[in-house]
């Protein structure tokens, strides 16, 4: 289970006490993707960068190191290509400058 993984590699520290995360974690991302009327849904790729932005929401708000960041970009860029069976880099393209150029990488810092 992908979210069991998430807690496991986020696990608290004294630095990052705030790394605390849990089933209702899960359930804010999922209620969050219930948001979108299905009238507003033109294709899978429109509820997939609906489910990335609110796992960004909820879940790498609170990550403070870069490594975190980037783990937690792999995590979910492997997700929508095991889950979704859509690579993020067509999902999100629009956000990487010179789209089409290679895969996207997260720069947080």
């Amino acid at each position: 289970m992908k979210l069991r993984k998430a807690i496991e590699n986020f696990l608290p520290t004294p630095t990052k006490s705030h790394y605390l995360f849990n089933l209702r974690d899960f359930a804010r991302v999922m209620f969050g993707c219930l948001q979108l009327p299905a009238s507003h849904l033109e294709g899978n790729d429109k509820f997939v960068r609906l489910w990335v932005h609110e796992s960004y929401r909820v879940f790498a708000d609170r990550l403070i190191e870069a490594a975190d960041a980037q783990m937690f970009f792999d995590m979910v860029d492997e997700a929508c290509k095991d889950c979704f069976k859509t690579p993020m880099d067509k999902v999100m393209g629009h956000l990487v400058s010179g789209k089409g150029q290679g895969s996207a990488t997260v720069s947080y810092f």
